[in-house]
């Protein structure tokens, strides 16, 4: 739980406080409904901290900061997830009022980024903006029901006030920097002489009492003086607003730069539908509202990006690589193009497995499908290959085929059934471990068992026609 900067330590203990009582009642009503086996229920250990959110030790104290980390005991021992306690702990906890951001979390085993990450960048000139970008972003997500943990990664500093010298009284020749320095030595003194105390220097320093530099009732009476040694108010040669700024300015390319970030749902939604939503339906309508400010994705959509479009790049080139291999191999492009051919069935298999699995496709699943591409050619050759020398042998295409067909069958079958019987127990494992590399398995698995099914009939129907060309041309060649 985040507070703004400033907020009393005692605030902060006590929302603290509310959210270790809310994770005690849910572990509670889990002993009751029998979601767990251990009789103490799924809390092993509840550490509460006060001056830093509980998730980075190395970070300095602050009053505003507040976290819980709990211990869960074994996945054997409860029949619900880590992220349905997180569920569960969120709707018991209720709302926070007066928080910058109040977030629940597993502790991460995929990216380490958020789902969703939207980065609002813009130049100084158009800073005025930021605060109503930032809202609108917040109000569209907050339009899904699956996205939660909405905020943004700075936040808002301590109250300040904020000096602007009137042109007046720059005629007369007070600058912003003689405002400055007359408020400075108001609170804090002025040095106006060091003392020698053996070898060491004392600074001597000027004051107003303590009493009077521990209120701000007097401080639009602040007396500045000008070049004439004239004194105004403080009121009368400069404006002066009360505001508060940034706790921390980041910047990107030379831009202030502020996140919005999000978590999502992942049994009731998908990211990656929420963000091509967006993309559809509210940037170009923000880019109308706020022309001053620049939105770029990033966290996991970054990554997400950058990932695809280097396996892209790999992709065609191992492509270009194996039809080159392929061409010296068998001496021929027909045959190299017969081969690689299989390998947008096992692409359609993936994608079967999916759905027939129910699980959404993920970068993971992306990965498998590009290792699926140098899996499903290994049928075709060994197809392809026991033809190539039964026709060497003298046999017609024809019977070459039906004898390749049923020779090679079982080494086909078998092949496909080891490497899919090899990624099973990946597929069936139900720990949360396991279901981060789970549409990767699927992948491979529905894409081998379908491409098995097709090399065995379109392989050799391929090679047929292939052939049949290769003499249509022949013999008009001769003609």
């Amino acid at each position: 739980v985040t507070y703004p900067d400033g907020t009393p330590v005692a605030i902060t203990d006590a929302a603290s406080k509310r959210l270790e009582a809310a994770i005690w009642r849910v572990t509670q009503k889990s002993i009751d409904e029998g979601l767990t086996t251990d009789p103490t229920g799924f809390v092993k250990a509840v550490q509460r901290t006060v001056g830093s959110s509980g998730d980075d030790v190395n970070a300095s104290p602050a009053s505003h900061l507040g976290g819980i980390v709990v211990q869960l005991n074994e996945i054997s021992e409860r029949t619900v997830s880590s992220l349905d306690i997180v569920r569960m702990w969120r709707e018991e906890s209720g709302r926070f009022p007066g928080t910058e951001a109040v977030a629940f979390g597993a502790s991460p085993r995929g990216p380490a980024s958020l789902p969703i990450e939207i980065r609002l960048m813009a130049t100084a000139e158009n800073m005025d903006q930021m605060d109503a970008a930032i809202a609108a972003c917040k109000a569209k997500l907050a339009e899904y029901p699956y996205v939660f943990d909405i905020a943004t990664d700075t936040r808002q500093g301590k109250w300040e006030y904020r000096m602007k010298v009137r042109d007046d009284a720059k005629a007369m020749g007070i600058s912003l920097a003689d405002v400055a320095s007359t408020v400075r030595a108001s609170y804090y003194g002025e040095e106006v002489m060091r003392l020698q105390r053996g070898r060491y220097e004392v600074p001597l320093r000027v004051r107003y009492p303590r009493e009077d530099r521990n209120t701000l009732v007097s401080f639009n009476g602040i007396r500045i003086r000008n070049g004439d040694s004239f004194e105004r108010p403080l009121s009368e040669v400069a404006d002066v607003e009360v505001a508060r700024g940034y706790s921390e300015i980041r910047r990107v390319n030379q831009m202030r730069s502020i996140g919005v970030v999000a978590d999502v749902d992942e049994d009731k939604g998908n990211a990656f539908n929420v963000v091509a939503d967006l993309r559809a339906n509210f940037v170009p309508q923000f880019e109308q509202d706020f022309p001053g400010i620049r939105l770029v994705w990033a966290g996991q959509q970054e990554q997400t990006t950058e990932t695809v479009n280097s396996l892209t790049i790999g992709f065609v080139v191992v492509l270009g690589a194996m039809f080159l291999l392929l061409t010296i191999q068998f001496g021929s492009c027909s045959q190299a193009i017969l081969i690689l051919t299989i390998i947008p069935f096992g692409f359609i298999g993936a994608i079967i497995g999916h759905i027939v699995m129910g699980i959404e496709l993920t970068l993971f699943s992306i990965f498998g499908i590009v290792a699926l591409a140098g899996v499903v050619v290994n049928d075709s050759i060994v197809l392809v290959d026991f033809i190539n020398r039964r026709v060497q042998d003298g046999l017609p295409v024809r019977e070459a085929i039906m004898d390749g067909g049923r020779r090679r069958f079982r080494a086909v079958l078998l092949t496909s059934v080891t490497t899919v019987a090899g990624m099973m127990p990946i597929l069936l494992e139900r720990s949360r471990e396991a279901q981060v590399v789970a549409p990767m398995a699927t992948s491979l698995v529905f894409g081998l068992t379908l491409s098995t099914i097709i090399v065995l009939v379109l392989a050799p129907v391929l090679y047929l026609l292939t052939a049949r060309f290769a003499l249509e041309e022949e013999h008009d060649g001769a003609v």
